[in-house]
């Protein structure tokens, strides 16, 4: 019997008009660079997964209304930070940002590695030979030892708030999750970052990270497997933006590069223009300008913020009532890659 022939499955693309795009005249941010923020908010959302082909340059360019050079600046820059490629046929499509990782071998080579380190410690130390087998034989069965997992934010504030929800859902197995910031890994690091790194092999981070920490790691010569994780608003912030259609108007106060994301996100899940929303950012030498704010303070509207304005907004001393922050939860593919790792207990909640 003849075989079949193949399927070829067509490539997944979106649309211009299903990327959902929206735009705002503003000085603080230009064009290429809202585009450039609001594409990277769809691949850490999932949104667009891996391999998904983004819409022609002209066909995005005349969907909003503005020069195709502008979107070709934008596509220039995603593709700069490793996030987008163009490939023959395709134009220009998301990479793939799940991760790195490595096979058997490549660990057990860095296992050989770590042992002779040892073996040669023992040995400087005048250490018997049965000494130090009766040692890393205690090590291995102590059970209060975890399995060292790092997982890099932007922020070690921001990592912080996810390293809470790993550690509770996986607490009954043996990963044991650190908080640490790629504005660290940036610079020359500390002891402790030096330290983080020797010990540990699983590095989790969001996906539009995933080419700078592979590029940072190189550099430093660290072997690690990297896990690309995506996050999306949580149900409360999704309730909270609901709650604001009804009411018609909301100011956002966050940070200069998130505007044109943040008024996007307003406008498709609130459904409140974006031109009708005010706004207030952060000053580049920090803080905010509490005279722009002071008429939105006393209208009595809602303040739609992002967690890199949290102390700021909570100086204000405004009640919860009036405060709506787009707080962020790990989705649940990234959860269900995560549980085929560390997989929950019996009779938990996947």
């Amino acid at each position: 019997m003849p075989r079949s022939a193949k399927v070829e499955v067509p490539p997944v693309a979106v649309s211009a008009e299903e990327l959902l795009l929206r735009l705002v005249d503003t000085e603080a941010m230009p064009l290429y660079l809202q585009v450039v923020h609001q594409v990277k908010q769809r691949i850490m959302t999932g949104e667009l997964a891996d391999g998904v082909q983004l819409p022609a340059v002209r066909a995005l360019a005349a969907h909003l209304g503005i020069n195709p050079g502008t979107v070709v600046q934008a596509y220039r820059q995603l593709a700069s930070e490793g996030l987008i490629e163009s490939l023959r046929g395709r134009g220009s499509v998301v990479r793939p940002l799940s991760g790195r990782v490595s096979d058997t071998m490549a660990r057990e080579r860095l296992l050989d590695s770590a042992i002779d380190r040892l073996v040669a410690r023992s040995r400087a130390l005048g250490i018997p030979e049965n000494q130090t087998l009766q040692r890393v034989s205690a090590a291995l069965l102590d059970a209060r030892t975890g399995v060292p997992v790092l997982f890099l934010g932007q922020t070690a504030e921001q990592a912080t708030r996810f390293v809470g929800d790993l550690q509770r859902r996986y607490e009954s197995h043996k990963a044991t999750f650190q908080p640490l910031s790629m504005e660290e890994l940036r610079t020359k690091g500390t002891e402790s970052m030096e330290r983080a790194l020797e010990v540990s092999y699983t590095i989790l981070t969001f996906a539009t990270l995933v080419p700078e920490l592979e590029r940072l790691l190189d550099q430093r010569g660290v072997e690690a497997e990297i896990i690309g994780v995506r996050a999306e608003l949580t149900q409360a912030s999704l309730g909270r933006l609901g709650e604001l259609s009804t009411q018609g108007r909301c100011a956002v106060v966050t940070e200069s590069h998130a505007i044109s994301t943040v008024l996007a996100e307003v406008e498709r899940l609130a459904g409140i223009d974006r031109h009708d929303v005010q706004v207030v950012h952060r000053l580049p030498e920090g803080g905010l300008a509490v005279d722009e704010l002071r008429p939105t303070l006393d209208s009595g509207c809602t303040l739609v913020y992002t967690s890199g304005v949290r102390a700021e907004v909570a100086a204000l001393g405004l009640p919860p009532e009036r405060l709506a922050e787009l707080s962020f939860r790990l989705t649940p593919a990234t959860l269900r890659k995560l549980d085929r790792r560390w997989r929950t207990a019996k009779g938990e909640e996947a």
